[in-house]
């Protein structure tokens, strides 16, 4: 059922939301900061367009349960469809709280991975220093 999830996720817009994910409204401005949230249409004038990036406080829970309780099928599509960078992306979001859902993600897989037997998932996490 993992992999059917992550079929569906569209790669090209994981990875234009990845590449934007510095400059996305923070709807989630519950990390301590008296600041207003930033609606969408404030920013709908810059260079990112907010019609097609994935919302990272959705998507992020929802790639760790599928790295947590899929298997090793999901954690090669996890990768294959840019889910990886997309949480790598979210450590550089100036919301605390989307920082933390990317790391606890990354987390997740790395743990995930640890448990595997597939030696290119390994590959994987020793590239990008990933330790469970």
């Amino acid at each position: 059922m993992a992999v059917e999830g992550l079929a569906r996720l569209d790669a090209t817009r994981l990875s234009y939301t990845a590449k934007h994910m510095h400059v996305l409204p923070d709807v989630a401005r519950s990390d301590g900061s008296s600041e207003p949230p930033t609606p969408p249409s404030a920013i709908s004038g810059s260079a990112v367009d907010v019609s097609t990036v994935y919302d990272p406080m959705y998507m992020l829970p929802l790639l760790r349960s599928i790295v947590t309780y899929g298997g090793e099928e999901s954690l090669i599509e996890f990768v294959e469809k840019q889910c990886a960078r997309f949480c790598f992306a979210a450590l550089s979001s100036p919301s605390r709280r989307i920082r933390l859902l990317g790391s606890a993600t990354l987390a997740a897989f790395a743990a995930a991975v640890a448990k595997t037997r597939r030696k290119e998932l390994r590959q994987v996490c020793s590239c990008c220093m990933l330790e469970p």
